[in-house]
């Protein structure tokens, strides 16, 4: 791969614009190049390398949390008499996705001074309008993709949390323009967010354990 030490900053990729609103006012993220000439993305989500792997005759781009990940969070209901799984999903517009709105797990980045816990009971607030106490799902935290997702420590990348809906939030989901109750089996279907379906397969073995 060659690398092009004069490569545009973020701002002129017109594709990208959508996405500065979610920088802080007076932030600038750009390209930067370190010693070995390998460019790098800095942002207050993370670090994205692009460039030759060290010792390896191919080139990769590796993406490298800052912080400590994120959290998704999962409200869910089982109706004994038939026995359905039903999750609650939001529906997200992603500029960057063609078709429908997509499907997914409501979740977002840990911010500073805060735990996963309360980074998912903010984002699920924030998101949703719903306020819960969720608990974590036992399991490690997943990597956003195994190849190209850098986790600079044990613990760090993104947490599963749990909470079963009450009778009146499900009323405010079915009344909800962005938010959905599906049964599990669809929503690992529809989802396009391969975070999601994990989380999905994580809620289900979780739940089948408390039966």
């Amino acid at each position: 791969m060659n690398v092009n030490k004069q490569a545009k900053p973020v701002e002129a990729v017109e594709d990208v614009k959508p996405m500065l609103g979610d920088y802080p006012p007076g932030y600038k993220p750009g390209w930067v190049h370190t010693d070995d000439g390998r460019p790098v993305y800095s942002s207050r989500f993370g670090v994205l390398e692009i460039g030759m792997v060290p010792g390896k005759g191919w080139d990769q781009w590796l993406y490298h949390e800052i912080g400590g990940g994120g959290s998704l969070v999962l409200g869910w209901r089982r109706y004994p008499k038939t026995g359905q799984l039903y999750v609650m999903m939001l529906r997200a517009e992603r500029f960057n996705l063609i078709g429908d709105p997509d499907i997914e797990a409501p979740g977002g980045f840990v911010e500073d001074g805060e735990t996963k816990l309360l980074a998912g009971v903010r984002e699920l607030l924030e998101e949703t309008g719903l306020l819960a106490n969720p608990e974590s799902v036992p399991g490690r935290p997943y990597t956003g993709n195994r190849a190209f997702g850098g986790l600079p420590r044990e613990g760090a990348g993104t947490a599963v949390l749990q909470f079963e809906l009450t009778d009146e939030q499900v009323e405010a989901v079915n009344r909800s323009d962005n938010l959905v109750m599906l049964t599990w089996g669809e929503a690992v279907r529809t989802t396009r967010d391969g975070l999601s379906a994990a989380a999905l397969a994580r809620l289900r073995a979780f739940v089948d354990d408390l039966s």
